[in-house]
């Protein structure tokens, strides 16, 4: 299988790779973060996705975008990572929750997803 060609990459983001930490309760807290600009990729952004969240007899509507993202290279993405997307009109902020690495060969398929 070949790799795919360097000319599907479009895009460009900005990485905010997280570093997690735990408390003694279990809570999971950031420690830090580095950055990462101009990364090249594929966008494909989905349509707007509506999801019911009910707690303590509450419902809450949540809309999202679901996103794809394709990168050739391995950033070390994990998730509740953030990406930020210019698209020439604002700036889209996702959060990863979830990625496909497949065995070293081809590109890296992230998913995201933005509120809205």
């Amino acid at each position: 299988m070949l790799a795919p060609s360097a000319n599907i990459l479009v895009h460009s983001v900005t990485l905010t790779l997280n570093t997690w930490g735990q408390d003694a309760d279990g809570f999971r807290f950031n420690t830090g973060s580095s950055t990462l600009a101009n990364v090249p990729c594929q966008v494909d952004p989905g349509d707007p996705e509506r999801e019911v969240q009910a707690h303590d007899g509450l419902e809450r509507i949540t809309q999202y975008v679901p996103y794809e993202l394709l990168f050739l290279l391995d950033y070390g993405l994990q998730i509740d990572d953030e990406i930020d997307w210019y698209d020439g009109v604002r700036t889209h902020h996702m959060i990863v929750v979830g990625f496909a690495k497949q065995a070293g060969r081809g590109p890296i398929i992230v998913k995201a997803n933005e509120r809205i």
